[in-house]
């Protein structure tokens, strides 16, 4: 539920172009947050109990976060064999990140050409 939720908030404060945004955390929603920002999505965030306060991150007042698509949903889970290319909108697919939950590691961030591991895609960011 945290998830779903973290990822509109993101959505809707990055087209208002809010400076920050409040989510609830947990430590999926956590490891995802980390990897944001390591890949220059969000500036930082600062933990305040069980919520999280995202700064989002801009520059020339224009989002860095172009659009972020959920692909699974907890009514609807996609998983992806391995080697499996994922098509969307044409040109978006060469952009941006995916966000994929293996066996192996929790989160794992791949980028848009790269396809040799499977797993459930939780969402891709451009």
């Amino acid at each position: 539920m945290y998830f779903v939720n973290f990822i509109n908030i993101l959505r809707v404060g990055f087209l208002a172009k809010k400076q920050y945004v409040y989510v609830l955390t947990n430590s999926f929603v956590l490891q995802i947050l980390y990897l944001l920002q390591q890949n220059g999505y969000i500036s930082h965030f600062v933990r305040e109990g069980n919520k999280s306060k995202v700064f989002l991150k801009y520059v020339d007042n224009v989002s860095v976060i172009r659009g972020i698509t959920l692909l699974s949903t907890p009514g609807q889970r996609m998983y992806v064999k391995k080697n499996v290319k994922m098509v969307f909108k044409k040109g978006v697919l060469r952009q941006g990140l995916f966000f994929f939950s293996t066996a192996h590691q929790k989160v794992i961030v791949l980028p848009a050409n790269f396809y040799s591991l499977g797993g459930e895609a939780l969402f891709h960011i451009y």
